[in-house]
């Protein structure tokens, strides 16, 4: 009788801490990075407004029809008023 061996694999099973765990920090990796990016556009139309009001510089603001540009471009605005008077 000629019997060949097969080798035998054992594979571990996956473990569903580490899954759990790569898949939550990637998330929360996404949700850090998201909140950077809306912190670092907040610190850009804090300068523009410093710019224009303080510094006298003429940047300008594109008003994305959300909370802090128009903000932003509202206190530019009521300034130039403001200095008209």
């Amino acid at each position: 009788m000629n019997k060949t061996h097969k080798p035998v694999f054992k594979i571990p099973k996956p473990d569903a801490n580490r899954i759990l765990n790569t898949a939550f920090g990637r998330g929360m990796a996404e949700v850090i990075a998201e909140k950077q990016a809306r912190i670092d556009r907040l610190e850009r139309l804090i300068w523009m407004v410093y710019e224009n009001v303080v510094r006298g510089v003429k940047t300008s603001i594109i008003d994305d029809n959300d909370v802090e540009s128009s903000l932003c471009v509202a206190i530019i605005a009521e300034v130039k008023q403001l200095k008209k008077k």
